[in-house]
Parts: C-alpha cells; structure tokens; sequence
C-alpha cells in the first residue's frame, strides 16, 4: 500500500530538514498559511533507506501511552512521538544517503545540534510544538472549528477510509497501524489542518480583507510590489514566431500612435483604458486593474521600464521579444489581484500581507512554547530502540 493518507501527509505547520530545526522557518506569504507537504514513514511501515529495521518492534520497546513530554502543559505519548521520530529518521537517512548504524555518532548535517539521534529528537519535538502552538492560539483567540471545518474533517475521514478499502473503524485503525499513527493521532492531525485556517479566518478574514491598509502598505513596499497598466502590440504570429517585417513596422507605428495619445490624455488611466482593445496581451482581460508584481516576475525589459516609472508616468515604447509596450505605472492597489488561484479566487497584496503576519504569529507561538521533559524521556534511546 504506497497511498498515504492525506492527513499524514499534508500537515498543518511543519516541514523543515533536520538541519534546519533550529532556525527560524521562512515562509512563502503567497502560500496557504504554513500548510507544507511533509515526508513521513512509507505506508508499509519500511523506510525505504533501512530496509532491515524493524520499526514495529522498535514501537513495543515504550508502552504507547506512556507520557514523555509535556508541551504547553499537553500530554506528548510515545505512540505520537514515535511517529514524529520514523520522519525524521527518513529525512535523516534520505539526506545520508544510508541508512544510520550509529544513533550516536555527531550529525554532520549540523553538528551544533548534537548527535543523529538527538538531531532527530529536536525535529519530532519541534514538530509537535508546531501543534501544540497552534491549539495555544486557537485557545487565546477563543476560535473552535467552524461548522464547515467539522464538515470538511468528517468527509476527510470518510475518503481516507474509503481510499485505503477501511469499511470498518476497527480496519482504519489497523491500517493507520501500519503507518505508525492510530486514530487520536489521525483525527489530531485531522483537526489541526482545519484549525489553522479557521484561526487565520477569525484574525483576518477569508481571503485577508481584515488585514488593515498600512499593513497591506508596508507588505507591498517591503516586497517591491509595483502596478503597471500596458499596451501589448505583439510582434508575433499566433504559433509564436516574428511576422512579415512590413507587420512588425505596422505595429511599431500602431504603437507610436497609441503613445502619442496617452501621453496627451490628462487622465491617462482613462486613456488606456480607453485604449486597451488594441493590446494584444490577453491578459489584460483578467488583469483589469493592472499587473500588480514585484521583481523577477516578468520580462527583464518589462521589469527595468515599470521601475523606472514614478506613479502616474508613462514609458516610451518599450521592445521585448513580445513586441511593443507602452507601460503606465499607477498607485499600488493593494486589493488589486496579483494572481488567481487553481480555483479562480483573486489573491491579492492584501492578502498575501494577512499570511506573513498570521505566519509570524505562528512563529511567535512556536518560540513561546514550554516544553518539559518528564523522567520517562530517559527511556528513549534511539541507538538502543531502532538498531539495537
């Protein structure tokens, strides 16, 4: 069975190597709030890289429910940090390249975290702080997962079943078994991927329209973002190769006489509004207000002229292997859409502020966690367990 359960493998918060455990996770604000893809134990229990482990009695040596950690006050088990350990055992061998015989022996992919196996105990516990934090937050903001989120866990449940031919309770049980989890920890994992958007919605709304204007602001202007109107007179046929040389210089004073009018316009969004049909840029149909980017997103030619620009100005005719533009640089628009998503939903700069700081709130939950470790944690030998 290679199928992995969606809930074991798109977390809610966590994905970093092991060498990055203790740094400071950056995240990309134009993704969904720190829901990563995460690589976890295959679902026949065997990694790949330590075929002749044997994980499952390396699971009987701590009984599953024995305490070994308390995060925020909540209860870590074996059976959960287990889980957490076979990740980043594979992360570990998979960066090695081999499989580990020495738990002991200093990990070089960063020595300042100690041993392989304290290495992979630092990953498994940042992990679950992940977590942890996140229930801190929900609990400070006051936020339960919504009736649609309950909705959207339950139907989760269901296709999990029904993809891994579970009919029963009892045969998803001994299936998730198989992956090293059990059900608390699914229906956990579960939550925690709808909680952490329920806890983004309640601060800032479904799509960041709770993010205020300076912050949308200060997000744009520390990115670089710029917003551009332009006419696009393309120089190519429809199978992307140059025209007949008597087109390109037909375009060329097309483009001439566009200028000439935009820069007598004393409106000029209006002008090019105005003149938008003969753009050949398709898509200035969906990008009505204009293309809202930050550098290396188009062409270098493109880039250098909207830079150039101060608000309200126009550029000369500006050649790139497209064709011909003409580029009006206009007041950043922070609910202006940068791009659409799969699902055709406009994301916008504010937006896209509403996730670095909801991101960064996280990350200050996660710093402001207290973990404690209880005497069982002694019990926990890596070297001993997995190759013992």
């Amino acid at each position: 069975m290679k199928k992995l359960l969606m809930c074991l493998l798109i977390l809610a918060l966590l994905t970093c190597g092991l060498s990055a455990c203790g740094e400071d996770a950056q995240n990309d604000p134009a993704e969904t709030p720190a829901v990563t893809e995460t690589q976890n134990p295959d679902a026949t229990g065997t990694p790949e890289t330590s075929a002749t482990r044997d994980y499952f009695a390396a699971r009987e040596a701590i009984a599953e429910d024995t305490v070994l950690l308390k995060i925020n006050g909540s209860d870590v088990t074996w059976g959960e940090l287990y889980f957490w350990i076979l990740n980043g055992v594979q992360m570990l061998e998979s960066e090695y390249g081999m499989s580990v015989e020495d738990f002991n022996a200093v990990y070089t992919g960063d020595p300042t975290l100690g041993s392989n196996a304290e290495a992979v105990l630092t990953y498994s516990i940042n992990a679950i702080s992940q977590y942890r934090a996140l229930d801190t937050m929900a609990e400070k903001l006051g936020v339960e997962l919504s009736a649609e989120s309950l909705e959207g866990m339950q139907a989760q449940r269901e296709s999990d079943m029904l993809s891994v031919g579970a009919e029963t309770e009892e045969e998803f049980a001994e299936i998730l078994a198989q992956m090293f989890s059990y059900p608390e920890l699914y229906d956990y994992m579960n939550r925690s991927y709808y909680l952490v958007d329920d806890c983004f919605r309640h601060v800032y709304g479904n799509m960041g329209e709770k993010c205020s204007d300076a912050d949308a602001m200060a997000y744009a202007e520390k990115n670089e973002y710029v917003r551009v109107k332009h006419l696009l007179f393309s120089t190519l046929d429809e199978e992307r190769n140059p025209l007949p040389e008597e087109e390109i210089t037909a375009k060329r004073a097309a483009a001439e006489a566009a200028l000439e009018k935009l820069r007598a316009a004393e409106d000029k969004e209006s002008m090019i509004d105005e003149l938008m049909p003969q753009s050949e840029d398709p898509g200035c149909q969906t990008y009505t207000e204009g293309y809202v980017f930050t550098r290396g997103k188009m062409v270098q030619e493109f880039e250098d002229a909207a830079y150039a620009l101060g608000e309200g100005e126009v550029s000369d005719i500006v050649e790139t292997s497209y064709g011909y533009h003409i580029l009006l640089r206009l007041p950043m628009d922070v609910d202006a859409p940068v791009e659409y998503s799969a699902g055709g939903d406009a994301l916008s700069l504010r937006l896209y502020a509403a996730y670095e700081l909801y991101n960064q709130s996280l990350d200050v939950a996660v710093a402001n966690v207290e973990v404690e470790r209880l005497p069982a944690m002694e019990e926990v030998d890596l070297q001993k367990i997995l190759n013992g």
